[in-house]
């Protein structure tokens, strides 16, 4: 049991890689969607934002994206690539919040920070995320954008929040945080008062963050609509679990870029019924080494990711059967203790096991 342990919580770690990994693609942004005016970004000024950000392994990486306001400006149900890299980029910044700072001022954002209390063993179902807005002016009409980037899993009691399934059917800890993200946007917007046609949202976030916002850009693209119009919400986020079993997956303005040997995005199981909102792009397997000479020249390292999670799953399969084993089970409830601990490495000097094998 213990080997078997040990091998699903090495498993789970390999969810943490870089998020900018997404960065393979070309620099250069493809203007290519069309409106009745022309092409939005054509009437906005392209800005090289430079951004650093924390290599999971040790150090900082920096690096470049090119950024436009007109790219918000399209109908956000065709993807755009370009949104991808810069919301990759953005979601890696928000682990530090000088580096989110620093990309924010070169984009022309204002912004805020939310939630830097502490997490703790009794208190963790939420998440730290910043606010940006900027209100940009096209074809003599203003529009008020609202840039949401959600902090990831950070090696803190947040992790045990990442194992709170509950019985909804709704993964209990990442909707406790979003719900919080969504009242702070709703009275953001009541508050500032545009138009829902003027009104543009796009959300982001990596792993936990990943999930987050994806919650956030679902609940505004259906219950939340009458805020936004759901051409102007732009859901991006990278590594996404899944969250829902009323998950709307046929949304085509919220993408979800997850690699095909990241078991994170494996749970909750499909086969318990989970899904997350919009459309899910697995990274193909002939990108992969443009993408591991893209992470070994920005980090120095060699990406050893595995191209699938099969032996994972065969694993946890033969641990836990059904949902119900794993969420209502003493094995269960042990499995997610021991593993929330091993992978919160913050929480080692502040808890000792048995505090939380008795929580």
């Amino acid at each position: 049991m213990k080997k078997v342990l040990v091998t699903v919580i090495i498993c789970l770690v390999i969810g943490t890689i870089t998020a900018g990994a997404l960065s393979y693609q070309s620099l250069e942004p493809r203007f290519v969607k069309s409106s009745s005016t022309g092409i939005p970004e054509e009437k906005f000024e392209t800005k090289k934002v430079e951004i650093s950000y924390s290599n999971p392994i040790g150090g900082d990486v920096s690096g470049s994206f090119l950024y436009n306001d007109g790219m918000l400006l399209n109908d956000s149900r065709a993807l755009s690539t370009d949104l991808a890299k810069v919301s990759s980029y953005l979601s890696s910044a928000e682990y530090n919040t000088g580096y989110i700072n620093r990309a924010f001022d070169q984009m022309g954002y204002t912004y805020e920070h939310f939630n830097t209390r502490e997490y703790t063993l009794n208190d963790n179902d939420f998440v730290r995320y910043s606010i940006a807005k900027k209100v940009v002016n096209y074809d003599d009409s203003d529009y008020i954008v609202y840039c949401l980037v959600v902090k990831g899993t950070g090696g803190d009691y947040d992790w045990y929040s990442n194992f709170n399934l509950g019985t909804s059917g709704n993964h209990a800890g990442f909707y406790s945080a979003a719900q919080e993200i969504i009242s702070e946007l709703t009275s953001e917007m009541i508050c500032d008062g545009y138009n829902r046609s003027h009104t543009i949202l796009w959300t982001m976030g990596h792993s936990r963050g990943a999930a987050v916002s994806n919650i956030v850009a679902g609940t505004f693209s259906t219950t939340n609509s009458d805020y936004v119009d759901i051409n102007h919400v732009f859901g991006y986020s990278i590594a996404c679990p899944a969250v829902s079993k009323n998950a709307n997956n046929s949304l085509q303005n919220i993408w979800s870029f997850n690699n095909p040997g990241d078991v994170v995005p494996e749970l909750p199981l499909s086969r318990w019924g989970y899904k997350r909102f919009g459309q899910t792009i697995t990274l193909p397997d002939n990108n992969f080494n443009n993408m591991r000479n893209q992470f070994a020249s920005l980090t120095g390292e060699t990406n050893k990711t595995a191209l699938s999670t099969e032996s994972f799953l065969n694993v946890f399969d033969s641990m836990f059967l059904t949902e119900t084993s794993f969420t209502g089970s003493s094995a269960g409830s042990l499995f997610r203790s021991f593993a929330a601990y091993a992978l919160a490495g913050n929480v080692k000097d502040k808890t000792s096991i048995f505090d939380v094998i008795l929580h």
